[in-house]
């Protein structure tokens, strides 16, 4: 009985500490991913961030990223990606911010055509720390006509 609770305390502590993270898009409207301390930053990191979007729903989808310099020279690209299988990921769109302080970006515009999105950030400063904040928009039954 004491292994099952250390084997949760673990899990609890994992999941708390992890970054990044996955949102379920089930409707349409703003939606905010991070800005916590776990979605924090250092060297040569890698972060992700997926939406999915299940069921039928389509539109059009906006998001930007928002990094909140803590010490070091901020420097990241991130990168707006798509997948249909949430294993191979297309890159859509990239934002990228090398002058150290806060940044704000924004990607442009995509119909929401695959079933996952991903933000992933990759920290290109050797010392950095950011707080890092996704904040999107899903306006449902919308398409951008070419």
């Amino acid at each position: 009985m004491r292994n099952i609770f250390l084997f949760l305390a673990l899990i609890a502590c994992v999941s708390l500490s992890a970054q990044g993270g996955t949102k379920y898009l089930r409707k349409g409207g703003s939606f905010a991913m991070g800005g916590t301390a776990a979605d924090t930053t250092a060297a040569s990191e890698t972060v992700n961030y997926v939406m999915v979007l299940p069921g039928e729903g389509y539109g059009v989808l906006s998001l930007a990223v928002e990094s909140d310099s803590v010490s070091g020279t901020a420097a990241y690209s991130a990168y707006l990606q798509k997948s249909l299988n949430n294993e191979d990921w297309v890159n859509v769109d990239t934002v990228a911010h090398s002058g150290g302080g806060d940044d704000y970006g924004e990607f442009d515009a995509v119909n929401a055509s695959h079933t996952y999105w991903r933000v992933s950030v990759v920290v290109t400063a050797a010392t950095q720390k950011s707080d890092l904040k996704i904040w999107g928009r899903l306006n449902e039954g919308f398409v951008i006509e070419n």
